[in-house]
């Protein structure tokens, strides 16, 4: 699943929000902006995308998500995309504290929500949420980015933010007699066939309950 939609005018769009994300976005916004507690900015990772990565990666630290499987994929990501202006880094920080950061890839006026983090310690406050507002209206008002989608993924959240859905097939082929294709096949393609074969019985089970109702005519 890809959840997207195209953000022509920013005030529309953000008009057309649900009202609990609208006031989320708007009480902590102002909580926080009136104490001066919140900084929220790019890093500039042509400059250093070390900084970005230390960053990002010592929020994802505390987070709740697991490691990465590949541990060099981030810095690596940050340095080649980051230097070409396709990566961006934004960080929020509270009470100069870094509370979440988030990394989008940005090319001909689309972007990609890629990555997020946030420290559990600031669940209550929503950084996160407010980051993710804050870096759109900036790309779509300074930038002229027009469409936005997350990535691969069904979650909730996303169908909050955006409000269109499409799905994407691909395809992984791998040989069973090699010992790479065998891991391939344990670890990629085999939990998806069960997963599929799973949620076709599900929706085979539920179908089933499901019946027409039928009307009798009863003569007396």
């Amino acid at each position: 699943a890809n959840w997207f939609e195209r953000i022509d005018d920013f005030s529309r769009y953000w008009s057309s929000r649900g009202s609990q994300l609208k006031s989320t976005v708007k009480r902590k916004s102002a909580s926080l902006s009136r104490d001066g507690r919140l900084v929220l900015r790019f890093v500039d990772l042509k400059a250093g995308w070390r900084e970005g990565a230390a960053i990002y990666k010592g929020i994802y630290a505390q987070s709740w998500k697991p490691p990465e499987p590949h541990p060099n994929f981030m810095d690596a990501l940050l340095e080649k995309l980051g230097s070409s202006g396709i990566a961006r880094l934004a960080a929020a920080w509270v009470d100069d504290k870094p509370a979440a950061a988030q990394i989008w890839l940005v090319q001909d006026q689309r972007a990609t929500i890629f990555k997020l983090a946030h420290d559990p310690v600031f669940d209550r406050l929503s950084v996160g949420t407010l980051l993710t507002h804050w870096i759109l209206q900036q790309l779509h008002d300074k930038e002229g980015v027009r469409e936005v989608d997350f990535g691969r993924g069904d979650d909730a959240y996303k169908r909050l933010w955006l409000g269109a859905r499409r799905d994407r097939h691909g395809l992984l082929a791998a040989n069973p007699r090699s010992f790479k294709g065998l891991v391939t096949i344990l670890r990629d393609i085999l939990p998806s066939r069960i997963s599929n074969i799973l949620r076709s019985r599900q929706a085979a089970s539920t179908a089933s309950l499901v019946r027409p109702m039928t009307v009798e005519n009863r003569h007396a």
